[in-house]
């Protein structure tokens, strides 16, 4: 900040001598107009004098040439001026970059709160910058003025716990909080402020904005400690004071007549308050303490009646503000205490006198609002757009509602009654925003009272509001506007649960529990209360899956124990840890909330009063933060809300007629492209049946009716030579298309998104067969050069090729009308190159193929006629399957050659327009930024983590990689050599699925920069033309694996283990690599092993060939509620093929058996698949 202050200055400084430039130089210009005037009067006097003859014409020089180097001079010194300006400028707007850089820059959420946000030197200036803003805030002065002394303690204490609170080297007693606010009147109005405040701090101090948001969360989880106090005490004072006000009045006065020593006293507190006394000064004093009396007197329930003007009226001009009605409160309780008037007392009376501030800062207030409200004469409920904006909102809101666990429970409700819920929400909103008052506010309290709504709900709900105001496109300033209005109403919502847990709590600490343990029948009703409690949630839908099981007499045992011991009994609960036990289910407030309510329901079952009963639930809710899953707290109200109101793909192109319509252009366009031609020109009877069955299939697959079997698609094209290339033609002819029909970009890649999981359908029997045939090859090409009968059988199988290629219509007119000398000399050159190629002698001497073909006009479609007819002519002459693909695989490589192409697609993709993608993308810089943030994201997505989750110098050495893979793929140097990427890659089980989900990550991180959305496409584009090289390892094993399957029965891999005896030991030894992995291990500890080893034993024998003797519950079911994902699954596989390993398994075995377990992958990730909107292929 300094350094940007005195660039600032310099900037003026030059700016201003400039000015002075300027103005000199006006003087110079006068001075040589003058100079030139007498230079013209000069040579007209001579002219006269010399009669109109030739002359010549003597100047003063030295008046010429200073008059120059002055002006010289002077603009010398501007350029400088200039110069140096604009370099202070241009340094500047640098180091602007740079805090903006150091503000929204990297935020390494690996590192603690603390760290983030810049330690013990940051919170420090912080605290300084929150302070200095509290003392001049009208709503906190009066809680943070103090003396020097008290400010630096103040100042010490909150920067101890604001470091402790962010994880930082400090200790803070968290329970000391409660106790050091519980006698302030601190409302949430004073709450909310404070929070402002610091926010206002960490912004204006350079933190980055993602910190910032995570403090002021953290802050606003201390709100209850915080507000509690004067929420409870004053809802105790408020029942007092319903009985009636007379005997508070006698209590105050004591043995007084009056209250006139009061008001004597609190006039002497004033006048040494120099807060306040201003407002006394030059006043008739005794006038003052009259009216004081008469006043105080009537709200208190006195004899006297105060007559004198309203306080509105009155106060008016002092313009007074919330510091000085908190301090003039803050001297009445000081007052009553030098009095000894008791606490309870003066919490009465501080209830009677708080609702005053509303009148006595009334001019103040009705001037703010006023301003914030109305604008050009209409209220928020006009400027939002009317009623009907604020129904859309609200109906907007219950879907969000229904979707967020943490307040689900509330929502979760019958038809009816949330329509009258909605209703009533509506009418509330309206009467807020200045509408129609068809909601009685004074009814919002007492319909809160009894439900546990706390603030951390309130808050939540504020959440889900302001997301839906967003999505309802409402205005920014109208929701600050509406939210500011809502927010006001946290104390009638909340302040039930507060007060009813609050006295409950006390009651607890002053009286203990043995009273609860008794009223629930001790050891032996506590048991039966579990057992009636068991039932209950066994009824309810919404948990009943958690106590599900052959475990459940377990859990009543441990439930009844743990209760006992909570309530005050004598045993003691040896079980695990509550935390741990749940730390790997997924468990959410709304579970929890269900748990509660059933606990509830059964407590007043069993007898237990209102005050019991809350008592009880007080207990119950100490175990919230140990029971609930964190995960489950981390709740996306957008990204939840969006998904939940998105339409289908389906919807939005507009049904089935819309994708039969989208797929017929597609479809005429695959005929003319010659990449595809050959696969779709068929005669018109199989069009037609295509075309059909294209549509229904897309239809199903974005969102629309099934009606094809997806069982079909494999089997039928696996013999088709149908490759990568050819899947990510069609699926850019379809992009194509959509583009042109104005759809847009983000339906557009959904789209094809929804396509993307048919790759593995249509290209698996290619990628196979060419895989192995490879793989065969290596063994030396003259093998296969002896396969097809060396040169006489190369040369006999040329003849019958070029039977079938002279007959084919596709490429017959490249060999018609030619005399038959010039065939043979084709078929001589074709023979020639191809025994070469299939290993024969290198004698072909011939100009390069690129070069023969350029004038025949060969393209794609000739090419893959020309393999179609090869393969008829292999098939004609009796070769295998094998040997086919053999040759396949061996010719498809010239087709680059023979086209003529020097650049593959991708290349000519990166250069389009003659830019470098890269270039595209923003530069180098960029795509540094790039790598960096996704392999980040990747490293934090569940569905890949397993594969980016390594260590500093690994991950630093992937980064490095993937920088120089992109690089060359989008244009730039070349640093990665791309025939290292497949076998890098070939041994690790990468799906679709996986190399998807980067995508879809690299996707997100482009779009997150604001990159040109073209080149997004285009760098999307690329990176998929790589996929080939990094999911064919994986695609090739698990399609051995199931042919194995095939070929040597069900039960192959069941013997292979060695039957029931080798599933044993393999699962022994599984148990034992995964007790050694801390990835995983926390769900296998040693109570879980021994009921889970024969059930997995069972298991794996059913899914291995073996018995079916399995009679336990769906996999779906068990680990409905585990918190398990993808990254726990390829754990659990990376061990499994470990143990694999150890108990003798040869490696394809292994691939087998992994195989097979991968297969359940989607039954133990139903749940979080479903939950997700994740599609495992």
């Amino acid at each position: 900040m300094a350094n940007i202050n005195r660039l600032l200055s310099a900037v003026e400084k030059s700016q201003s001598e400039i000015g002075v430039v300027k103005d000199r130089l006006g003087d110079v210009i006068k001075r040589m107009d003058v100079l030139q005037d007498d230079l013209v009067k000069n040579v007209e006097s001579t002219g006269l004098a010399q009669g109109g003859k030739e002359h010549s014409v003597t100047l003063n020089s030295g008046i010429v040439e200073t008059a120059l180097d002055k002006i010289s001079q002077d603009m010398s010194k501007f350029k400088a001026m200039v110069r140096d300006a604009a370099s202070a400028q241009e340094e500047k707007r640098h180091q602007k970059a740079a805090l903006v850089k150091r503000r929204i820059g990297h935020d390494d959420k690996s590192r603690s709160l603390f760290e983030r946000a810049g330690g013990d030197r940051k919170l420090e200036a912080i605290v300084a910058n929150f302070y200095d803003k509290a003392i001049t805030e009208p709503r906190t002065r009066a809680y943070f003025e103090k003396n020097s002394r008290k400010v630096k303690h103040l100042k010490q204490k909150l920067q101890t716990f604001l470091a402790a609170t962010l994880g930082g080297p400090y200790s803070y007693d968290v329970t000391a909080v409660k106790t050091a606010h519980y006698y302030l009147n601190i409302t949430d109005v004073h709450f909310d402020c404070v929070v402002e405040l610091f926010t206002a701090a960490f912004n204006e101090v350079g933190i980055h904005p993602a910190v910032t948001e995570e403090v002021g969360t953290l802050l606003g989880k201390t709100r209850r400690e915080v507000t509690t106090g004067y929420t409870v005490r004053t809802e105790i004072a408020r029942r007092n004071n319903e009985r009636g006000l007379e005997g508070l009045y006698e209590k105050l006065i004591g043995d007084n007549d009056d209250l006139v020593p009061f008001i004597e006293r609190l006039m002497d507190i004033i006048s040494l308050d120099k807060r306040i006394l201003w407002a006394f000064e030059d006043r008739d004093i005794d006038t003052i303490q009259e009216g004081l009396l008469y006043y105080l007197t009537d709200v208190l329930g006195g004899p006297l009646t105060y007559k004198g003007k309203n306080l509105s009226s009155l106060h008016r001009s002092l313009e007074l503000n919330d510091f000085h009605f908190d301090a003039f409160l803050m001297d009445i309780e000081r007052a009553l205490s030098s009095l000894g008037v008791d606490d309870d007392t003066v919490d009465e009376i501080m209830v009677i006198l708080e609702p005053q501030r509303t009148s006595v800062l009334s001019g103040q207030k009705k001037r703010v609002e006023s301003s914030a409200r109305i604008v050009d004469g209409k209220n928020l409920l006009e400027r939002v757009g009317g009623e009907m904006t604020i129904e859309g909102v609200v109906d907007t809101l219950f879907s969000a509602l229904n979707l967020d666990p943490r307040v689900k429970f509330f929502f979760h409700l019958d038809a009816a009654r949330m329509r009258q819920i909605k209703i009533r929400l509506t009418q509330l909103l309206i009467g807020a925003c200045g509408g129609p008052k068809l909601y009685d506010i004074a009814r919002l309290k007492p319909a809160h009272f009894n439900h546990n709504i706390t603030d951390y709900h309130f808050d939540a709900v504020c959440e889900n509001l302001r997301v839906s105001c967003e999505v309802m496109d409402v205005s920014p300033t109208f929701i600050d506007e509406l939210m500011e209005t809502v927010v006001k109403l946290r104390q009638e919502i909340t302040s039930g649960c507060t007060i009813r847990l609050e006295i409950a709590h006390r009651s607890i600490e002053s009286a203990g529990t043995a009273s609860l343990y008794s009223q629930l029948g001790k050891k032996d009703g506590i048991v039966v209360f579990v057992d009636k409690l068991f039932k209950r949630l066994h009824a309810d839908q919404r948990i009943a899956y958690f106590f599900a099981g052959a475990k459940t007499d377990v859990l009543k045992g441990k439930l009844s124990l743990y209760l006992n011991q909570m309530f005050g009994g004598v045993d003691e609960y040896t079980g695990r840890d509550i935390a741990q036990v749940h730390s790997l289910i997924q468990i959410s407030d709304f579970h929890f909330d269900c748990f509660i309510h059933a606990c509830a329901l059964s407590f007043k079952e069993a007898g237990l009063d209102q005050e019991a009963t809350d008592e009880c639930v007080v207990l119950l809710e100490g175990s919230r933060a140990s029971v609930i899953n964190s995960n489950r707290r981390e709740h996306d109200v957008r990204k939840f809300l969006t998904l939940a109101n998105k339409k289908t793909v389906y919807e939005i192109l507009g049904d089935e007629p819309a994708v039969t319509g989208l797929v017929d252009r597609v479809y005429e366009e695959a005929i003319l492209d010659s990449r595809l031609r050959s696969f779709f020109e068929k005669n018109k009877a199989k069009i037609q049946s295509i075309k059909k069955k294209m549509s229904q299939y897309i239809c199903g697959l974005i969102g629309g009716p099934v009606k094809y079997d997806e069982a079909d698609l494999q089997p039928v094209h696996y013999a088709m030579n149908i490759t990568n290339y050819h899947f990510d033609s069609i699926l850019e002819l379809f992009r194509g298309c959509l583009i042109a029909e104005k759809v847009d970009r983000p339906i557009v890649r959904d789209f094809l998104k929804a396509l993307q999981p048919v790759r593995k359908l249509v290209t698996t029997g290619f990628t196979l067969r060419s895989e192995l045939a490879k793989r065969n090859l290596e063994k030396g090409r003259d093998q296969l050069f002896r396969k097809l009968g060396e040169s006489d059988g190369i040369i006999a199988l040329i003849d019958k090729l070029f039977g079938v290629l002279v007959a084919d219509p596709r490429v017959r007119e490249f060999f018609e009308n030619r005399k038959e000398a010039k065939v043979n000399a084709i078929k001589k050159g074709i023979t020639t190159v191809l025994v070469e190629t299939w290993g024969g002698p290198k004698t072909y001497q011939g100009r390069e193929i690129a070069n023969i073909h350029r004038e025949v006009g060969l393209d794609d479609y000739h090419f893959d006629a020309f393999l179609a007819d090869l393969q008829k002519a292999l098939m004609g002459g009796g070769a295998d399957e094998q040997l086919i693909d053999e040759v396949m695989v061996t010719v498809e490589p010239l087709r680059q050659g023979v086209l003529g192409r020097k650049d593959n697609d991708a290349t000519q993709l990166a250069h389009k327009e003659g830019v470098a993608l890269v270039e595209r993308l923003g530069g180098d810089l960029n795509l540094e930024s790039v790598v960096e943030s996704l392999y980040e994201r990747c490293q934090e997505d569940t569905r890949i983590k397993y594969f980016f989750d390594k260590g500093k110098a690994k991950a630093r050495q992937v980064r490095i990689k993937m920088y120089q893979l992109l690089s060359g793929l989008f244009g730039g140097p070349v640093q990665y050599d791309m025939a290292h990427l497949k076998p890098a890659h070939y041994s690790m089980n990468i799906r679709d699925y996986h190399f998807d989900t980067v995508l879809q990550l690299a996707q997100e991180v482009m779009g997150s920069m604001s990159l040109n959305g073209d080149a997004i496409d285009d760098a999307l584009q690329i990176m998929n033309m790589v996929r080939p090289d990094i999911t064919t390892g994986c695609s090739v094993r698990t399609e051995m694996a199931r042919r194995q399957g095939q070929v040597h029965g069900h039960d192959f891999l069941f013997s292979s283990l060695g039957g029931a005896e080798g599933v044993e030991g393999f699962v022994h030894r599984l148990f034992e690599v995964i007790g050694l992995d801390r990835r995983v291990n926390m769900f296998f500890d040693s109570e879980k092993v021994k009921a889970m080893k024969p059930s997995l034993v069972d298991y794996l024998t059913m899914v291995l060939g073996g018995p079916a003797g399995y009679a336990g519950r769906p996999l779906e079911d068990i680990h409905a509620f585990l918190s398990i994902n993808d990254f726990f699954f390829d754990c659990f596989l990376d061990d499994a093929q470990k143990a694999l390993r150890d108990v003798g398994l040869d490696p394809e075995t292994i691939d087998c058996v992994l195989v097979s377990l991968d297969f359940q992958r989607p039954k133990v990730l139903k749940h979080f698949y479903e939950e997700r909107g994740f599609v495992y292929a």
